[in-house]
């Protein structure tokens, strides 16, 4: 229906989409998800360039997020991190009890205030890692919206995280990232580019890619201290 006389896609041939495509290209599964969808340029003899990403987030997105942070007496330039502890998998989280020791360690020891980040639904398991505290920090849960989010992760100092959409949305302006991995692969899908960090149980059976699991051993034996450091 789209007219295109040529119909590009993988030929992993994924929930029916060969009946879609007129020619197919190798899924090199090895590579980093975004290195593997310029697979496509290069198929279609071009030479893809160093990516980036654009979010367009505007002076009210930077202004709206100042306005919030004064509220916690932070000025724009002070130092802060950023903690996202909420991925869409059960198998991706980490402990709330680690995130906030974690994060009372990072007040106390580093004298950097600690922002949380998650959406109106994810605010009683920030509000849970808060309570646990017993320091405050600042709760910004269904507080911003996506570009919102991108303004403040791009004023953080870093940004600890699951793996998940905040995750790349961290990488993609630019701020270093400290992640999270347990049943997935941070070779395909982690934070793309230079200055991130990856943290993860050497298991041998993660990555699984399981949804569901018995032990989340790859998640919770990643310490306070291996995060910290």
């Amino acid at each position: 229906m789209s007219g295109g006389r040529r119909r590009l896609g993988y030929d992993s041939l994924q929930e029916g989409s060969r009946l879609f495509y007129n020619e197919t290209i190798p899924e090199d599964m090895t590579k980093h998800a975004v290195d593997r969808y310029l697979d496509f340029l290069r198929h279609l003899g071009g030479e893809p360039g160093r990516p980036e990403f654009v979010i367009a987030e505007s002076e009210e997105n930077r202004e709206r997020i100042a306005q919030i942070l004064r509220e916690y007496g932070l000025a724009p330039g002070d130092l802060f991190i950023a903690v996202n502890p909420v991925a869409l998998w059960d198998t991706k989280l980490w402990d709330q009890g680690k995130f906030a020791e974690l994060s009372r360690r990072i007040i106390k020891e580093m004298g950097i205030p600690v922002v949380l980040t998650g959406s109106a639904a994810e605010k009683p398991y920030l509000d849970a890692i808060q309570a646990t505290m017993n320091i405050p920090a600042v709760n910004l849960a269904g507080r911003t919206s996506l570009r919102d989010l991108a303004a403040l992760y791009r004023q953080a100092a870093g940004v600890v995280t699951t793996d998940s959409g905040p995750m790349h949305m961290a990488a993609a302006v630019g701020t270093p990232v400290i992640a999270l991995f347990g049943p997935t692969d941070p070779a395909r899908t982690g934070p793309y580019g230079e200055g991130h960090t990856v943290i993860r149980s050497p298991l041998p059976c993660s990555p699984c890619f399981l949804k569901q699991c018995d032990t989340r051993r790859c998640m919770s034996e990643i310490t306070i201290n291996d995060v910290f450091d």
